[in-house]
């Protein structure tokens, strides 16, 4: 599980979970 907060990860971050996030589905 990923301990990391938005403001800590950025827009750029927001994108690369987002994509993992897909990825795993």
């Amino acid at each position: 599980m990923l301990n990391l907060r938005w403001n800590d990860i950025g827009p750029n971050g927001a994108k690369w979970l987002a994509d993992a996030l897909e990825t795993n589905q």
